[in-house]
Order: C-alpha cells, then sequence, then structure tokens
C-alpha cells in the first residue's frame, strides 16, 4: 500500500462532504430566492391589489426528499395563473423568477 494513501482518501472524502453541504446549501438559498420572487410577482401581477393572495402564500420550498430542492405552489388554478387561458391573460410569476434567479445564481454553473 502506497504511505499516506488512506490518510489522502479520508481528506478526500472529507473535501466531498464539505462540498456536498455547501451545494445544498447554495440550492436551498436559490429555491427560496425563486419562492420569494415568486410571490413578490403574483401580488405586483394582481389585477386589483389586496393585502392578502392564496396563490402568493401557498409558494413554498421542499426539500423533504433526499437531494431534491423543489419550489412548489400546490394551487389548482395556478398553471392558469402562469400560462393563462383562452379567456384571461397570463400572468407568469414562476419562470420569471427561475430565469432572474440564474443570473444571481449563474457561479454554480461555472
Amino acid at each position: 500500500m502506497i504511505e499516506g494513501l488512506s490518510t489522502f482518501s479520508a481528506q478526500l472524502d472529507d473535501v466531498a462532504e464539505d462540498y456536498a453541504q455547501e451545494l445544498a446549501t447554495q440550492a436551498r438559498e436559490m429555491a427560496e430566492e425563486i419562492a420569494s420572487a415568486a410571490r413578490l410577482r403574483v401580488y405586483r401581477n394582481l389585477e386589483t391589489p389586496k393585502a392578502y393572495s392564496p396563490l402568493a402564500e401557498s409558494i413554498f420550498v421542499d426539500d423533504s426528499q433526499l437531494d431534491t430542492v423543489q419550489v412548489v405552489c400546490p394551487q389548482s388554478y395556478a398553471h392558469f395563473v402562469e400560462f393563462g387561458t383562452v379567456n384571461m391573460r397570463a400572468r407568469p410569476f414562476l419562470g420569471p423568477s427561475v430565469e432572474e434567479a440564474k443570473t444571481q445564481f449563474s457561479f454554480l454553473s461555472k
């Protein structure tokens, strides 16, 4: 066996674990930014300003599954607001928030 290999291997494992934890933290922060921006967009897109929007307030970050972070909007009508219908113009809130976050967190892809 090569001298110091087990020490090097242990150090490499530590670095990998630290990297994975940092990546998970960054992913969570990115998801929180997206959720926050989406909530704000829903309120800005309202035709009549209100103090409370069930759609906006339903948006949350779910990291309950291993190695997965999702921005969730469980309202059944959310896709109608995002994409519009034949009778209602689209008022996108999630897509633009994702695009904005991509530019803010572009350092992750380098």
